[in-house]
């Protein structure tokens, strides 16, 4: 199995996850945080960007279970460290002031800074509650 492959499907197992706490969110929050996560589009439609996937998370997960034999325990951390590198491209975004990213528009080019701020913040919020 390659690297890739490996990341891949890492990354699917730790989405659940994910998505999971970010219905923590209200509403108007939610829509920012699923579009910086690729979830949604500036619209607010369903998207799944199979380009972005959650290394991070992976990376995480491939630590644990070289340590420990499993990474299933660890699902929440892997989810928490994901949403810390979200958190850091948002904040980062904004102070670099970047329009794009992935071939997307940045949340705050999208929807301004203080609104990005705010998004990026309840990112962090996400990472401290998984």
């Amino acid at each position: 199995m390659t690297v890739p492959q490996i990341v891949e499907d890492l990354s699917e197992l730790v989405e659940e996850q994910l998505r999971s706490a970010a219905e923590r969110c209200a509403a108007p929050l939610y829509r920012l945080v699923a579009f910086e996560m690729g979830w949604q589009d500036e619209t607010g439609e369903p998207v799944y960007l199979s380009n972005r996937p959650r290394t991070s998370a992976a990376f995480c997960l491939l630590a644990c279970q070289a340590v420990a034999g499993t990474n299933q325990g660890a699902l929440p951390g892997a989810a928490a460290v994901e949403f810390i590198s979200s958190f850091v491209q948002v904040h980062g975004d904004v102070q670099a002031g970047t329009p794009n990213r992935g071939g997307r528009p940045t949340v705050w080019w999208q929807w301004g800074p203080a609104q990005a701020i705010n998004a990026g913040d309840a990112i962090h919020a996400l990472a401290r509650l998984s």
